[in-house]
């Protein structure tokens, strides 16, 4: 991934001061957003079942929520205003949006979800509502109003009986009109409320926040595949005083000391952090076998990182690799090199083989496809 900056946009004023704090508008802080994607490259995407997609509309105050994909007949009847088409994850298929998260890296890359995009016609919107996510909302083709409101709390009241978050009580706070190659960030649980106010695309980089029932969840997954049942309960002199239907305090500590010692086991953080970091919303392609890769590789093809899975590494202790939702233990050095290079080919070859543990690691990623040979 290459390194590109936001104009007009200091990054350790924004961790500082703005950063899951407050909203910052940043005027033309990127490039070239009008000629990122078509309304009707979008629409293909919205029709393909493999992608996530929806579509609001708003006719006659009544708000209409269709889960994709989309038909095309479904495009072709709809009027000259008030809907919105957003699909997720278009960074996975279109390189071109992908490109933006480059303008990103000031963050970690595994806090970075995906990048949706949202075409509206003139008075589309999906109303007020807030995230439990960062966003920064991208301001392609066209020109979009928002205004934003206070926090919300889980307290705060939505309107009963509608497909989709709507806040009950909106009181607009600032206002702003985005024209393309803006940026607006939002943190989490910010009311916010976009109108487009002609045809508009707007790209909005959102951030991965597991919640703790989501973590307890993958941590209870991890622990029941590494403690097994032959880790019992043990008693100390202590817990076994005291009354027959007693259970004292120092029982409760023995409980306590059980999930805590779990909590410390490393293999048991990892396996939830390559979860919460890299596990993709996409399948692998089917099986493909590259078990000659270095000879396909020597006779001048090449490997890349799918598109379809994510990558990071933990550079602790026990320094592994994340890829697609599992961990590989890996050298530092070798588990960033396969987060960041552009391509094996026969050139640095043998380069990248001379690093401890390389062949294994690449032919194990090859065989999960998170490694694949490049399309040409």
């Amino acid at each position: 991934m290459s390194m590109k900056s936001i104009k007009n946009f200091d990054t350790s004023e924004f961790l500082a001061e703005f950063w899951q704090k407050q909203p910052l508008l940043i005027r033309g802080g990127i490039d070239n957003t009008e000629q990122l994607l078509t309304a009707e490259e979008l629409a293909g995407l919205a029709c393909d079942g493999d992608i996530e997609s929806r579509l609001v509309t708003h006719f006659d105050n009544q708000w209409e929520l269709i889960h994709g994909p989309i038909a095309e007949e479904t495009f072709l009847k709809l009027p000259n205003r008030d809907w919105t088409v957003l699909v997720q994850s278009v960074d996975v298929f279109v390189q071109e949006v992908a490109a933006l998260l480059d303008y990103f890296t000031f963050l970690p890359s595994w806090r970075i979800d995906d990048i949706m995009v949202s075409y509206a016609a003139t008075g589309g919107t999906v109303s007020a509502h807030y995230d439990f996510y960062d966003v920064f909302l991208i301001q392609g083709q066209g020109s979009r109003k928002w205004q934003l409101g206070g926090f919300c709390t889980p307290d705060t009241a939505l309107v009963p009986d509608l497909p989709m978050n709507v806040l009950a009580d909106f009181h607009a706070v600032d206002e702003y009109t985005l024209q393309p190659g803006d940026i607006l960030y939002i943190p989490p649980r910010l009311a916010h409320y976009g109108v487009a106010l002609e045809g508009c695309m707007t790209y909005s980089v959102g951030f991965r926040a597991p919640s703790k029932a989501q973590i307890f969840d993958l941590f209870a997954t991890a622990v029941m595949a590494k403690a097994g049942d032959d880790d019992r309960y043990e008693d100390t002199r202590g817990s076994l005083n005291g009354k027959h239907f007693e259970i004292n305090q120092e029982t409760m500590e023995r409980v306590r000391h059980a999930i805590i010692e779990l909590a410390n086991d490393e293999d048991v953080l990892l396996s939830v952090m390559a979860e919460i970091s890299t596990k993709g919303k996409f399948s692998a392609p089917d099986y493909q076998d590259l078990s000659d890769w270095k000879t396909r590789l020597k006779a001048g093809s090449a490997i890349v990182r799918s598109p379809l899975c994510r990558f990071n590494y933990y550079s602790g202790p026990s320094s592994a690799l994340f890829a697609d939702g599992l961990k590989y233990s890996a050298p530092t050095e070798l588990a960033e090199f396969i987060c960041r290079f552009d391509r094996l080919n026969s050139e640095n070859l043998d380069s990248i083989l001379a690093m401890a543990g390389a062949e294994s690691l690449i032919s194990e990623l090859v065989e999960a496809n998170c490694l694949v040979m490049e399309e040409h």
